[in-house]
């Protein structure tokens, strides 16, 4: 049975963010995840998450400042010591949250510096957050980007994120993948198959994402694009819970067209 997160980053925008957490629980949801916690109130995170009964299901590790254009740090070997701190400081957090999943970006190339430097940098730097989240019994996933949607990221392709993984040689760290990420950098056709034996967040239904391991044999799904949107499996009905609240039936999921913007999705 699939099962949704809810990205308060690119969902539910038509409120702030801490009233996110409340219609995220509206629309069905049972869990959630976000890209940053680190500027908002902690306080009122946690607080959300026992009030309405949500998972925190991931977020990502410090990225360095993404208004100035970082999309993670792991890659730079200036800023070893910055990733490391924000590595602790993830781990501080997702305790605090209850959060079992991080999610490390590891950042774009630098033309400035060989690339062999800046593989030996990020495969040292998931090695140290696997270990220091392992103890924690956190697991560390790592995310492949085209660079497409984020130019020059330095993690581009599945098959690189499996050579890191196996680089790393940490057996707490993961990876995952998302349809549209990376088959936006592998394709101009607009199909994708993908694996899917846990579908695990929303953002749109082009971006439904799975958290197996890229390596591992599963069950195999597929999207297609279309000119409105994406054809993708959608539950029939929605099913009343015993408590009142509404979820989605995927018992006999049809395939439908839907839009980019679609959010009704739910646990």
């Amino acid at each position: 049975m699939p099962k949704f997160a809810a990205n308060l980053t690119m969902l539910f925008n038509e409120v702030p963010f801490p009233q996110r957490f409340e219609a995220a629980a509206r629309a069905g949801f049972s869990a959630v995840e976000y890209m940053f916690p680190y500027q908002e109130d902690i306080d009122r995170i946690a607080s959300a998450l026992r009030e309405f009964k949500l998972t925190q299901a991931l977020f990502n590790l410090p990225a360095g400042d993404w208004a100035a254009g970082d999309r993670g740090i792991a890659v730079d070997p200036a800023r070893r010591e910055e990733f490391r701190a924000g590595v602790q400081q993830a781990v501080d957090l997702a305790r605090r949250f209850g959060c079992r999943k991080l999610n490390c970006l590891v950042g774009k190339r630098s033309d400035a510096i060989p690339p062999e430097e800046q593989w030996a940098c990020v495969v040292d730097n998931v090695r140290f957050a696997a270990a220091a989240l392992d103890r924690a019994g956190i697991m560390l996933l790592v995310e492949p980007v085209n660079t497409h949607d984020i130019p020059g990221f330095f993690l581009s392709s599945s098959a690189r994120a499996v050579q890191l993984l196996e680089g790393a040689a940490a057996t707490t760290c993961n990876g995952w993948r998302g349809t549209w990420y990376t088959q936006c950098g592998s394709s101009s056709s607009g199909s994708a198959t993908f694996r899917w034996p846990t579908l695990r967040t929303v953002t749109s239904p082009a971006r439904a994402r799975s958290t197996s391991r890229l390596c591992s044999a599963s069950s195999t799904g597929s999207a297609t694009r279309a000119t409105s949107g994406w054809n993708i499996a959608l539950p029939d009905e929605r099913k009343t819970r015993s408590d009142g609240s509404r979820r989605w039936d995927f018992a006999g999921a049809k395939t439908k067209t839907i839009g980019t913007h679609s959010r009704r999705w739910s646990m």
